[in-house]
């Protein structure tokens, strides 16, 4: 493997691989603050998990035993972000067969975003549960790009899939949560296909919200909807497939204990 430590994309020097032609890669997307990545240990446990799934077996260290993660260690996150200081956006960690790749990224969410919500729709492409690749964050990601960007020319922030049997599973780039009458939040079950997100996975370990099968005629009985990625955190949604959601009373309380542990 190749570790390229460049902040520019047009600096990258990239040996096709079968990530490049097949997509069989990873990446993480690591939101980083004042110079400190957020939720490391959770992104670089998903990465390793990944690349056992995908056989991108680890290389031999100096001392002959194996480098956790494909080289990519906190100790190396640390040391590559004292050379790229980054105030506010993230670091892109990709990693395929001969390749492991660090850049800079923006945050591109805005103040004025989280304080309109997003407008979010259901796509017309389903997820596929039987799919290994539904539940990696691999490179393998054309549905979720092409989508996105055709949800864009719409006006809509965020498009929603439904996989094979129309049970809800997800956003593009996001999590997928939802607000009951008296509080409790549901997020639809990792079995329906979908991303094991990070911040989706503290929301769960923290006893914050429960997993629970979910469909697009049960959307009218929630008080209110947000999404989650390790960049947005939580975003309001203001409108799903027609339906208005003007409450955010728990939706701003996950906001400030996010901000907080």
């Amino acid at each position: 493997m190749i570790i390229e430590r460049r902040k520019e994309r047009r600096d990258m020097k990239v040996d096709t691989d079968d990530g490049y032609y097949y997509g069989l890669g990873i990446f993480e997307t690591i939101a980083v603050e004042n110079n400190r990545p957020q939720f490391l240990e959770e992104h670089l446990q998903r990465l390793s998990r990944s690349m056992r799934i995908l056989r991108l077996l680890p290389r031999r260290n100096e001392e002959g035993g194996a480098e956790c993660r494909g080289g990519i260690t906190e100790r190396r996150v640390n040391e590559w972000l004292e050379e790229h200081p980054i105030t506010h956006g993230a670091l892109k960690i990709t990693v395929s067969e001969k390749n492991v790749l660090l850049e800079e990224k923006r945050n591109i969410y805005t103040r004025m975003q989280y304080e309109q919500g997003f407008t979010t729709d259901f796509s017309y492409v389903r997820r596929n549960s039987t799919s290994i690749f539904t539940y990696l964050k691999s490179l393998n990601y054309g549905d979720n790009i092409w989508e996105k960007r055709k949800a864009r020319k719409r006006g809509i922030d965020e498009p929603i899939f439904l996989n094979e049997h129309g049970e809800i599973c997800e956003g593009a780039v996001s999590n997928l949560f939802f607000v009951e009458e008296g509080g409790r939040v549901v997020t639809p079950k990792l079995s329906c296909g979908l991303l094991r997100g990070v911040v989706r996975q503290v929301l769960l370990e923290r006893g914050m919200a429960e997993e629970a099968v979910i469909y697009p005629k049960d959307i009218k009985h929630y008080k209110e909807v947000f999404l989650t990625n390790s960049l947005m955190r939580i975003m309001p949604v203001r409108n799903l497939a027609g339906y208005d959601y003007k409450e955010r009373v728990i939706t701003r309380k996950l906001m400030e204990w996010l901000e907080r542990i």
